[in-house]
């Protein structure tokens, strides 16, 4: 069963099966500029691919009724049109093995949004952690050793590892449960 879609996810879907193109531009036309840039396709050149991206985007939903995630899909649609920009302005003295590889060695999109929301979500579980025990999750993270954080923090190794056990499993739960999603 597919996960629940958040709010603005299911807002997307609503605007796109009635193919409101113009209020998807405006809720995407900044991040998606943003996403070309690091890309490494600017001014005059953005534009074209973004012009490029929003009309497949409309010839695709008057075409059939959209079902998905909205924001990964517009993603790949501009980083493919970006791809193709590239390899049609310099023909002559693009390597197309080389922007291939170049291209399979961008995570797709819906990966870099699915990564970026979970990483929101982790934070906010970790905010809810007491100070103490973000601390110990956040070195343990950063590569320190029990020995090392308990010395950092006055208390015994084996409190440091209950410790970090027990921030553990809070984290787990609260990933696990949803919480964020109803509660932001």
């Amino acid at each position: 069963m597919p996960a629940p879609l958040a709010d603005s996810d299911h807002d997307d879907n609503v605007l796109a099966r009635a193919v409101d193109v113009d209020s998807l531009y405006r809720r995407y036309g900044r991040r998606s500029f943003a996403f070309l840039a690091s890309m490494g396709v600017r001014g005059s050149d953005a534009d074209d691919v973004q012009q490029i991206a929003w009309m497949r985007v409309l010839e695709s939903l008057r075409k059939q009724p959209f079902e998905g995630h909205f924001r990964a899909w517009l993603f790949q649609i501009l980083r493919n049109a970006a791809i193709d920009m590239m390899k049609k302005r310099r023909p002559d003295s693009i390597d197309h093995a080389l922007a291939d590889q170049t291209a399979a060695s961008i995570p797709p999109p819906d990966q870099t949004l699915i990564d970026e929301e979970y990483r929101s979500e982790l934070e906010s579980c970790l905010q809810r952690l007491d100070e103490a025990s973000r601390m110990i999750v956040r070195k343990r993270l950063a590569g320190l050793g029990y020995d090392s954080i308990a010395t950092e923090m006055s208390i015994s190794t084996a409190r440091a590892h209950r410790m970090f056990f027990s921030a553990k499993e809070s984290l787990t739960q609260c990933l696990s449960s949803g919480y964020n999603k109803v509660n932001p």
